[in-house]
């Protein structure tokens, strides 16, 4: 397994290194003081330190050090504290894929001992220390299988390529549950694990959000949002310091010593018109070899009609654990870069829209269930029908017969019109334009063209939204 190294098989010591990379702490370490020493990334992989630990019952003694970028380390202590509850850790979604009754066993027989986000000597001190203590197997051995999880099929797709455009973040989010777990490939992840994966989704929010919208109450709290934000990206702590790769503060303000949000808000504040206000965080001599390069490859802003936009891209994302804490995070952002500007210019732009690009837009398999769960639950942002940014259609039955759709701006502007005898003459006009933002917008105009259709064929009049369904 590539998260964990093995020391002492006798050891009744573990260690758990949350995100801190472990093969930097071995040079330090006396490998005869612990039986296996571990990452934890996720919180599912909790099921994977209880199996492991299960496999290992000399092991009455489970060290937990460094530091954490999720909540994994705190869904470690809630389970050893408060055990299953409903099949998962107590006030969570992460689901516990074992009986129970194990999970008590390795929780009433391991103790923990909190040692994050301390220094290496504490670490190495304590090992030294419980080292002396003698213990013996609390139980004999137990090989433990997860729970069988349902299959997902995949529907055939380009595996590439598709935008979302929304005005909510989290309807977007929703609409992204739904495509990616119905059009991602299932594969294999380097961590043992099968995902759901689709390449190059574009979600576009037409309307800057930097708030939490009640839609997301169930899944985060503006706490969360809040401490993700000043944490992950307005942290300037050294990576060094904290004993991980990166984080995006580091990398978007103190760049081998460039401050990068610095210089988009100088280049766009001297020259609005600009396309070189971008920030980069993949570092070739340093994130090639690294397992846990930044997930966070680009930022460039450009100004449209007084407000900022802003574009991002992932090379990864997490879709049901991370997009919305990513995407949120990153237009509190975009906001304090426009709120900069305006400060230091005198100018008056506002926030606008927001895109990000997933290269690998990717769901868990232990996230499965729960990512459905959350598209079923909102199948009402699904289908609305949005206002398309490209604009409107208004259909009508002329009096000689014609069918005629006129195509507008959102504000009535008339941009073309298209007629036709028949529905099927009418579509031929229309296909060849590229004038349809969502799916959702060109099957309304077809069923509406289908009704104004048989209504002109009965000599009955047409409404537009109005006129009933004729069989």
């Amino acid at each position: 397994m590539s998260n964990i190294d093995f020391g002492n098989p006798k050891s009744h010591i573990a260690v758990n290194t949350l995100w801190t990379d472990r093969t930097k702490l071995l040079p330090r370490l006396d490998k005869s003081k612990f039986s296996i020493i571990g990452n934890l990334y996720s919180s599912n992989g909790v099921n994977f330190l209880i199996q492991t630990l299960l496999k290992n019952t000399q092991i009455t003694h489970l060290v937990v050090y460094g530091y954490c970028m999720t909540k994994s380390d705190e869904d470690i202590f809630n389970l050893w504290e408060n055990g299953v509850v409903d099949g998962k850790i107590k006030g969570t979604k992460i689901a516990i894929l074992m009986d129970p009754k194990y999970v008590d066993l390795v929780r009433n027989n391991v103790k923990l001992i909190d040692l994050r986000k301390r220094p290496i000597d504490e670490l190495v001190g304590k090992l030294e220390e419980l080292s002396k203590l003698q213990t013996k197997p609390y139980a004999a051995p137990v090989d433990v299988g997860f729970f069988e999880e349902e299959k997902i099929e995949t529907i055939p797709s380009p595996l590439t390529g598709h935008h979302i455009y929304e005005n909510s973040v989290f309807a977007a989010w929703i609409k992204l549950l739904n495509y990616v777990m119905k059009f991602g490939d299932l594969k294999m992840t380097e961590y043992g694990e099968e995902q759901k994966e689709y390449n190059n989704i574009m979600v576009t929010i037409g309307k800057h959000i930097d708030f939490l919208e009640m839609g997301f109450k169930e899944y985060y709290s503006e706490q969360e949002l809040e401490e993700y934000f000043k944490k992950n990206l307005m942290n300037y702590i050294t990576p060094e310091e904290m004993g991980i790769s990166y984080t995006y503060g580091d990398r978007l303000f103190n760049f081998k010593g460039i401050n990068q949000i610095d210089f988009i808000i100088d280049k766009l504040g001297n020259f609005p018109f600009t396309r070189r206000a971008v920030a980069v965080l993949w570092q070739p001599d340093k994130d090639q070899d690294d397992e846990h390069g930044p997930c966070l490859n680009l930022i460039s802003c450009n100004i449209h009609n007084d407000e900022v936009y802003m574009s991002v891209v992932f090379r990864s994302n997490d879709i049901y654990g991370a997009w919305y804490k990513n995407v949120l995070g990153l237009m509190k952002l975009q906001k304090y870069i426009v709120d900069k500007i305006n400060e230091k210019f005198q100018t008056t732009y506002a926030a606008g829209k927001f895109t990000i690009t997933c290269i690998s837009a990717h769901i868990y398999k232990h996230e499965f269930k729960a990512a459905l769960e959350a598209a079923e639950k909102n199948i009402n942002f699904i289908n609305r029908l949005m206002i398309d940014p490209k604009g409107l259609f208004v259909v009508r039955v002329l009096q000689d017969k014609t069918l005629e759709v006129e195509y507008r701006t959102n504000e009535g502007e008339l941009i073309q019109k298209f007629t036709g005898k028949s529905g099927e003459e009418l579509y031929k006009n229309i296909s060849n334009n590229d004038i349809f933002s969502f799916f959702v917008h060109s099957a309304y105009l077809g069923y509406q063209i289908s009704k104004a259709e048989n209504c002109m064929r009965l000599g009955l009049p047409y409404v537009q939204d109005k006129a009933p369904d004729i069989i």
